[in-house]
């Protein structure tokens, strides 16, 4: 909610709960009650959450914000979504509101079959903060990194070039990737440059390429692209367009290597991580599979069974 304090000024405010009146198959539907449900900064629900009715989709939740008291609200934004104006009268605070029908709001009991995954990175033995992560689905449509892919693949050509005048030096020092990296790098670009705007590719091809496509002769040179690329034209892309997907979640890493815990349905999901550090830059591309019975899952990364998926690091000899 965006609200105009008496000065003019605007300021936005987050959701801080929202009430439960609870459905069918949840203890608030047994108790028969409304009970207010605090939210933190990493909550969220989807639409696809909701039932649907005989005519149309209707996402029904009753939000609580707190603001002060001399805040006028101005509009509601959703993220990804729009800017809803506020018309109308203010609904008072203290005016009590019947629920409406429990098929109106999210299938509660749908968390239960949740799993609260968590992923946690450990670099040179101690924990990773501000790496970034990504969970989404495990494959993404060609459209969406049409233009980062045929960046990459143009790249890539030049460097297996075996006529070009300045050869890709062998051996390599100092983390620079080999020539059979980036000639299995150059087959995975000309495998997903040939598919249909439409068509679905799976990440681990898709990073291969964009990552390789990044390569310089020098370590020190290749992680300074490197860090550029990823929270440039990447980032710019993954976070501001709209992937299609049914799930999408960022997180930074804290001072323990590790973020809050997201809620996943059953099947598969691809975690993404890019790791910059001083003289490094690291990748990881891991596919999950939740099961069923899960309820939590921890991905450790940077250890023995999960070392990154692609790195450069100039202290390699």
């Amino acid at each position: 909610m965006v609200a105009k304090d008496k000065k003019g000024a605007f300021k936005d405010y987050s959701p801080i709960g929202f009430l439960d009146h609870g459905v069918k198959g949840s203890p608030m539907r047994k108790a028969k009650q409304t009970t207010f449900q605090p939210l933190d900064l990493a909550s969220g629900l989807l639409v696809e959450d909701y039932t649907e009715t005989e005519s149309e989709f209707k996402a029904v939740i009753e939000w609580v914000f707190e603001i002060p008291d001399d805040a006028d609200p101005q509009f509601i934004e959703v993220k990804r979504g729009g800017v809803v104006p506020l018309t109308g009268d203010v609904i008072a605070t203290d005016k009590n509101y019947n629920a409406l029908a429990a098929d109106m709001y999210p299938p509660r009991e749908d968390r239960a079959h949740q799993c609260a995954l968590t992923i946690k990175i450990t670099e040179d033995g101690k924990p990773k903060k501000d790496a970034t992560v990504w969970i989404v689905d495990p494959t993404v449509k060609r459209m969406v990194v049409n233009t980062l892919l045929n960046e990459g693949n143009a790249a890539l050509e030049k460097f297996v070039d075996p006529d070009s005048t300045n050869p890709w030096p062998d051996p390599v020092t100092g983390g620079v990737p080999n020539r059979a990296d980036l000639r299995s790098a150059h087959n995975a670009a000309i495998n997903v440059v040939n598919k249909a705007l439409t068509d679905p590719l799976p990440w681990e091809e898709v990073m291969k390429v964009l990552y390789y496509g990044q390569s310089q002769r020098n370590g020190v040179q290749m992680v300074s692209f490197l860090k550029n690329y990823f929270s440039g034209p990447f980032t710019a892309v993954i976070d501001g367009t709209d992937l299609a997907q049914s799930r999408f979640d960022k997180y930074v890493t804290d001072s323990k290597g590790t973020h809050a815990p997201t809620m996943v349905r059953p099947g598969e999901v691809m975690v993404i991580v890019v790791s910059p550090s001083a003289k490094a830059f690291r990748v990881w591309v891991i596919k999950e599979t939740i099961k069923p019975a899960m309820t939590s899952d921890t991905i450790e990364l940077g250890t023995a069974a999960h070392p990154p998926t692609f790195e450069t690091d100039t202290t390699a000899k």
